[in-house]
């Protein structure tokens, strides 16, 4: 990543508006909207920003690395004894409700959390294998 791309990370990060757009990506770094495109496209394909929307309306949410992820659930666990879709995106850092619920997912087949219930009501409680200590 380049100073610019962590810059609006970092002013992602500090805002807690939990995403930025794209005008936003030229006000901050005073670049032009070609090289914005292409420094964010770069942030997609490391995995560390995720696009939602299309176009004009596209917002992108940065997305917290796996293990600091982890390290974040484990103590989520220690004080609680469950976790909600809501609760999970202010874990990961305010994301959309729908990148949650796909990460949500993920974490379930990783075999990480337990899934329990549907819409709503819907429940994740840790696995063995998330509360595993290194």
């Amino acid at each position: 990543m380049n100073n610019r791309q962590r810059r609006i990370l970092a002013e992602t990060y500090q805002n807690k508006k939990g995403h930025f757009v794209l005008r936003e990506y030229v006000k901050v770094n005073r670049v032009d909207k070609d090289t914005a495109k292409a420094e964010i496209k770069e942030l997609i394909d490391l995995g560390v920003v995720e696009i939602v929307g299309t176009r004009k309306a596209a917002k992108y949410y940065p997305l917290l690395q796996r293990a600091s992820l982890e390290e974040k659930l484990r103590e989520h666990f220690s004080r609680k004894e469950y976790l909600t879709n809501t609760g999970y995106r202010g874990l990961a850092g305010n994301i959309h409700v729908v990148t949650a619920s796909v990460q949500l997912r993920k974490l379930v087949s990783d075999g990480l959390l337990r899934k329990e219930g549907k819409g709503r009501g819907t429940r994740y409680y840790p696995t063995g294998k998330l509360l595993k200590t290194k």
